[in-house]
């Protein structure tokens, strides 16, 4: 009996042995990457809101600071609008909120688009569905927002 003791001592440690042994070389083959090592976002979100809107409804149309354009990532907010748009923000402030107010609207299961003007046009796209990474309960709200003259547009389609 006190054989079989010994006995299944020394596989015991061998077995761990082994484990130990298969552990190391299989750390060794396949490295784990730890998440501070990979990449950084390339272009960060900052769900702080610049200026708060009010719909056409009456909605919570939050101006994020946003995240800027960056490769195939479609950026939204304030970033995104400058950007892609040369923007005088004393006056656009104005020109959102009136886009919203007496612009033609139309939803698309959470995206709102507003279009307002005849000669000097002006869009305003907005979200309504929350992002629970804002961590503040309120819409994704503004995408973009510009402005365009529909008059030199069409004269240069002439």
């Amino acid at each position: 009996m006190e054989k079989s003791i010994v006995t299944t001592r020394r596989r015991s440690r061998l077995a761990a042995a082994a484990v130990g042994v298969l552990t190391a070389l299989v750390a060794a083959t396949f490295p784990v990457v730890a998440p501070a090592a990979a990449a950084a976002n390339p272009a960060p979100i900052s769900w702080k809101v610049y200026k708060t809107f009010m719909g056409p409804e009456g909605e919570d149309v939050p101006l994020r600071i946003g995240q800027h354009d960056a490769g195939p990532v479609q950026g939204f907010g304030k970033r995104h609008i400058d950007d892609g748009h040369a923007i005088d923000w004393d006056r656009f402030d104005g020109t959102i909120q009136r886009t919203l107010d007496r612009g033609r609207c139309r939803l698309t299961t959470t995206t709102v688009t507003c279009t307002y003007g005849a000669a000097f046009m002006s869009r305003v796209v907005f979200n309504l569905r929350v992002d629970s990474r804002s961590g503040d309960g309120r819409p994704k709200g503004i995408i973009t927002a510009y402005e365009w003259c529909q008059v030199c547009r069409d004269a240069a389609a002439r």
